[in-house]
């Protein structure tokens, strides 16, 4: 099943190593990163919101990866499965199942 998703990490943004350690993984994971964006909270905090879409053990695998940096102060995926049907060649969505990966 392909699943959609949102990867937030949180961390300091004065260690700039963590960002090209996080640049260097989602380059692995390009073909599931629908777009990844940087929020400065304030002089020392950086929130990375990374939207994703594929198979849930490729998503949890790219979270665990970017969460297991040394200096991430708080990671969190969290994933929905889109249930889709076809009529006369128009995609509906049928319902939502919201999963939730501490």
């Amino acid at each position: 099943h392909i699943v959609a998703g949102t990867i937030i990490i949180m961390y300091d943004q004065e260690k700039k190593a963590i960002s090209a350690k996080i640049a260097g993984i989602e380059q692995d994971y390009q073909n599931v990163i629908l777009s990844s964006s940087q929020y400065y909270v304030n002089q020392h905090f950086c929130l990375h919101i990374v939207t994703v879409m594929g198979t849930a053990h490729r998503l949890t695998e790219l979270s665990d990866k970017l969460t297991a940096i040394k200096g991430i102060k708080h990671g969190k995926l969290v994933m929905r499965l889109n249930i889709f049907f076809c009529l006369n060649g128009n995609t509906f969505l049928l319902f939502c199942v919201t999963v939730v990966n501490d």
